[in-house]
């Protein structure tokens, strides 16, 4: 259960993540990989990569992030094509200020052209081919590469 630093409360409900939702501070997050503690803002900024090192760190009241078109190709979020963008995105994507600024427009633009995707068959075959297996197929290689 989270404790802010700055008052002391303990809680597991937030209105706002990385924030104590008593005097609204940022909580401190550490990451697991190289103990970099900093305020949670910071890691947000990053789309949940630590700042120093960029291993994904989770964030006190953070929702589990999607790809949202690719999710709304296959219906559901273990397909392994929506998988191995996530690993990108993850992994090499958000160690990187451009992969970060791509993440973050992804994150505000996707969400609407999804649910048009998920409410059409046409649009989800067409989603699929052009833009979901091509990305899926380079994440792969780019993941792939990464861990060499």
């Amino acid at each position: 259960m989270p404790k802010c630093d700055e008052c002391g409360k303990s809680f597991t409900q937030f209105r706002a993540a990385g924030k104590c939702p008593k005097c609204g501070a940022w909580l401190k997050v550490t990451c697991d990989n190289c103990r970099f503690t900093a305020d949670a803002d910071e890691f947000l900024y990053g789309g949940g990569a630590c700042p120093k090192c960029g291993q994904h760190t989770e964030v006190p009241g953070q929702k589990k992030r999607s790809c949202f078109i690719a999710t709304a190709v296959y219906g559901k979020d273990q397909a392994a094509d929506v998988l191995r963008l996530q690993l990108l995105r993850d992994t090499v994507l958000v160690k990187h200020r451009l992969g970060r600024w791509f993440v973050a427009a992804y994150e505000l633009l996707s969400p609407g052209l999804a649910r048009a995707v998920a409410r059409s068959a046409t649009l989800r075959a067409l989603a699929r081919t052009v833009i979901v297996r091509p990305a899926a197929r380079i994440a792969g290689r780019m993941t792939a590469a990464n861990r060499r």
